[in-house]
């Protein structure tokens, strides 16, 4: 699940490393620019949630590894409680959540940087390109998307639920095997509160901190999220790598 103001098209990296072992399905979120069509106000997280464990169930998946960046990984954890309710369809089987949402408040600084990287996006080529590391964004680095982002800010009106933070209740209900990759450099929440929080309640799941990586990470480092997510759950992946910053051309 993309984050937001993201459709199916931000996982284009990803499609075809997935695709070489397993079926790989991509959404556009309700809400977002693309071609879900949302036809009701879905006003919480087990709504959302719920939402996803029926496209699961329309498509025939039975166990399904659901990959998430930021609200796409908020998303991700909702269908997860949703199957544990009746009727629910136990369809989740795993969890690799890219510097989710829902951990932690967000907060005027994540604000601050959503609205920089907005402006910086506007900015020619060239220059947005050596400003991407000054801002803390590597989407600006991302041609393709940042055409996407431009169409999605300028000619589609948002309808999308701000993840609100999850309970330590809520997080405990998750009862499927859960990876969780933060940022070092994360604006969308403090890191390491966030990776002591998770020890605590959730010890099972497993929480790594990408050294040299913002909240941009899953542009910022493809080829390391990728590979967590073709070894998770099963063998561990070494204990450190180095993100490498990756450049559209195109």
């Amino acid at each position: 699940m993309a984050g937001a103001g993201g459709n199916a098209l931000s996982w284009y990296r990803y499609i075809e490393p997935l695709a070489r072992t397993r079926p790989v399905l991509a959404l556009d979120p309700l809400g977002e620019p693309g071609r879900s069509v949302q036809r009701r106000t879905l006003a919480t997280g087990a709504e959302v949630g719920g939402w996803l464990t029926d496209v699961l169930a329309a498509v025939g998946a039975e166990r399904a590894h659901l990959a998430g960046f930021s609200a796409g990984g908020w998303t991700s954890v909702w269908a997860a409680v949703a199957q544990q309710q009746p009727g629910g369809g136990g369809r989740v089987a795993a969890l690799t959540l890219v510097d989710p949402g829902g951990f932690a408040p967000i907060t005027g600084r994540f604000v601050r940087w959503a609205a920089l990287g907005a402006v910086t996006s506007m900015l020619p080529r060239m220059l947005r390109h050596r400003l991407a590391d000054v801002v803390g964004n590597g989407v600006l680095r991302e041609d393709g998307l940042i055409r996407l982002a431009r169409a999605g800010g300028w000619f589609f009106r948002r309808h999308v639920l701000i993840p609100p933070a999850y309970t330590d209740a809520e997080i405990r209900e998750v009862s499927v095997p859960v990876q969780i990759l933060l940022a070092d450099r994360s604006t969308l929440h403090n890191t390491q509160a966030v990776a002591a929080r998770l020890a605590d309640i959730a010890p099972s799941w497993r929480v790594e901190i990408v050294p040299g990586t913002g909240h941009s990470l899953p542009v910022e480092a493809p080829d390391l999220v990728a590979q967590r997510i073709l070894t998770f759950p099963g063998q561990a992946p070494p204990a450190t790598a180095t993100p490498k910053h990756s450049t559209n051309n195109s």
